[in-house]
Order: structure tokens, then C-alpha cells, then sequence
């Protein structure tokens, strides 16, 4: 047991080692904690705040301290905060606390942003109270959700327009061409059959072009072989649209039982390979798709290209532009799917990876 001698105070502090070392390792989680987390009193009164959580809020910590924690909040919840504490302190019934819900918090310029709010109760021995929030800052999830969404309704308009551009046509022509053959036959003219050439010609196109906007609309069908299938599929159609060489290597028994999971591999799969193709400049793109020994499933896109800059880490936070817009829509798809992604450096190009764990599959 230590002794800590002060020289102002009559007597001697006695301070435990264990508890001093606890302690000490507690406040080393708190202070390099990612999300914020700020503890009040029974009057809302800020007792301590974290480092992320004073720059979450744009404040000095010791701005917080001492002051109401409705300061964190935008209007009309900063002006009702005192009075929920109180209904709860008088009736026992939380509205938030034991509760996580998602709300607006408002920084020191006086935006709001969007956050995850945890809130628990702390009892003490003599009677008094407290309470801790856990914060995180929902701003680049947000950013992130609306850019997939805008990703999703340009691929809509996209496939609309090819529909009124290709396939609308085609058919708009095959019933001219059925039209004309239909007056003839009336006349009792002869049928040429170049014509029926013709017809049976737009008819295959429209065909292909509706297997190809159906493919893109649901990838993945376990009916035809489930994902393997759909990405052999995909690096035929990247090779004939891009005149490059693309292979995929899959495994048979590399398919997931999971409709929604397979679908997200397979979208990570093809912007990763869209992403060698039109921003790293490759002429080689491979698919491989495995089960690796420890189990669950291993999917890998490697290209000859230029790469990424800066790779060998996870893209957990990619920059905010155009081109990292790709980056981030995968690796939202990877963690939507419990699943770890990467990229990684080659020594020509670069490897974009995501594992999904044995429980995912």
C-alpha cells in the first residue's frame, strides 16, 4: 500500500496501488474513446466530458464542465430538457435513459448534426445520482446513406434510359416490321424472308437487352448457380464491354445462403472491377471467390492498374470526393454485411478484399 505524504494536510492519504492503477486505466478508456461520452448531474449539470466528446461540440472541455447540458442541445429540446430529467426523477419513467435513440445535438457555431444517444443511470451509495451519455456522430453515416441512395436512383435512371432508348425502340420497330408483313399477307403478297430475318434479328436484341436489365435489377439468383454464377457472368460482360481481360475463379461450393448478403458481395465485386477498369486504368482484372480453411467466405478483385494511393489500410474513412464515393459505398456494403473489407497494395495494382466470417454466411 502506498503513502502519499501532503504536506498542507495534517494527516496521511493512503492510496491503494491496485485501486489507484484501475482507476488510472479507466480514465485512459474514457479519455481515448472514439465516441463521446459526458456524465451530468441530477440537474442536467455537465460533471465530465471526454476529449471526442469536447470536439464533437466544438468546446474546450473546460467550457462544458459546470454548465447545463442542454447547451448541447437544438431547440425545442434544450428548453424541455429540465423538465424530462424532472418527470423522470419524480415518476420513473425514461424516455431515453436505458434507451438508445437517434437525435440532433447542436456544436458550439450553432449547426446541428445528427448522433446516436445512449444514456444509462449511476446510483450512488448516498442517494445521489448520475448520468452518462455515450454520443456518436452520425454526420458521415448520413452523408454515406444518401450517396448510396443517389448511387441507387442513378442506376434506376440509368436502366430507364436504356430501356426508352434501346429496347422501347426495337420493339416500337419489330411492330412496324410485324405490321408490314401483316398488310402483305392480306394482299396476298409473298413474304420475303430477309424480312423475317429482320424481325427474328430485333427480336433476339430486345431479348438480350431485357436479360441484361434483369441482371442488372437482381444479380444474384440462386436458381442459376447463386454467386459464383453471377460472377462468372460478370467478368464475361466486363471483358466484352471494356475489350479487357477479365476471369473470375470461384469455387462451387463458395455461395452464401443469404439472398441480400450475396447480393451485396456482388455489387462490392462490380465496383471494384468498375473501379480498375475506368479509374486504375487496368487491362486485367481477376475475380477470385474462395473458402478459405478457417471457413466463411473470400472475395478478392485484383487489377494490373495504377492503384490506390495510400492503400494497405482499410478505407474506414475515404476521402470526401468523387472518386472515393465508390470506396465508401463498398465499404458500407461490406459492414452492412458483418463482413471485414480492405485494400491492398500489388505490386502492380491494387487488391480490393472483403471476408465474410463463418457465422455471416
Amino acid at each position: 500500500m502506498g503513502i502519499v505524504n501532503d504536506q498542507s494536510a495534517p494527516s496521511l492519504v493512503v492510496v491503494d496501488p491496485a485501486l489507484a492503477d484501475s482507476l488510472e486505466r479507466l480514465r485512459s478508456v474514457v479519455d481515448t474513446a472514439v465516441d463521446g461520452i459526458i456524465t451530468i448531474d441530477e440537474r442536467g449539470v455537465i460533471d465530465s466530458v471526454n476529449p471526442a466528446a469536447a470536439r464533437m461540440f466544438g468546446y474546450a472541455p473546460d467550457e462544458l464542465l459546470g454548465r447545463n447540458v442542454s447547451m448541447l442541445m437544438p431547440s425545442p429540446h434544450a428548453e424541455a430538457h429540465d423538465g424530462y430529467l424532472e418527470h423522470y426523477l419524480n415518476t420513473g419513467q425514461a424516455r431515453i435513459i436505458g434507451i438508445g435513440r437517434e437525435l440532433h445535438a447542436r456544436r458550439r457555431d450553432g449547426s446541428a448534426f445528427p448522433m446516436r444517444l445512449a444514456v444509462s443511470e449511476m446510483r450512488f451509495s448516498d442517494g445521489r445520482r448520475a448520468f452518462t451519455g455515450i454520443v456518436t456522430d452520425l454526420t458521415d453515416r448520413r452523408r454515406l446513406e444518401r450517396q448510396v441512395l443517389e448511387s441507387a436512383a442513378s442506376e434506376q435512371r440509368r436502366i430507364g434510359q436504356d430501356l426508352h432508348d434501346g429496347l422501347c425502340q426495337q420493339l416500337a420497330a419489330l411492330g412496324v416490321s410485324i405490321e408490314m408483313l401483316k398488310r402483305k399477307s392480306s394482299q396476298g403478297s409473298t413474304i420475303d424472308p430477309a424480312q423475317l430475318d429482320k424481325i427474328r434479328q430485333l427480336l433476339n436484341n430486345s431479348l438480350g437487352q431485357l436479360r441484361q436489365v434483369a441482371h442488372g435489377l437482381q444479380p444474384v439468383s440462386f436458381r442459376a448457380g447463386g454467386l459464383p454464377a453471377a460472377l462468372r457472368e460478370l467478368a464475361m460482360m466486363t471483358a466484352d464491354r471494356f475489350h479487357v481481360c477479365c476471369r473470375a475463379r470461384c469455387a462451387n461450393d463458395a455461395d452464401v445462403d443469404d439472398q441480400t448478403t450475396a447480393d451485396h458481395l456482388y455489387r462490392i465485386a462490380q465496383e471494384a472491377t468498375g473501379n480498375a477498369i475506368k479509374h486504375g486504368k487496368a487491362r486485367q482484372v481477376r475475380i477470385n471467390l474462395a473458402t478459405p480453411p478457417v471457413g466463411g467466405l473470400w472475395l478478392a478483385v485484383m487489377d494490373n492498374g495504377v492503384g490506390f494511393p495510400g492503400a494497405n489500410v482499410p478505407p474506414t474513412v475515404p476521402p470526401p470526393t468523387t472518386s472515393g464515393m465508390g470506396l465508401r459505398i463498398m465499404k458500407y456494403r461490406a459492414d452492412a454485411i458483418g463482413a471485414d473489407f480492405r485494400i491492398r497494395r500489388r505490386r502492380r495494382g491494387a487488391a480490393v478484399c472483403c471476408a465474410l466470417p463463418p457465422a455471416r454466411r
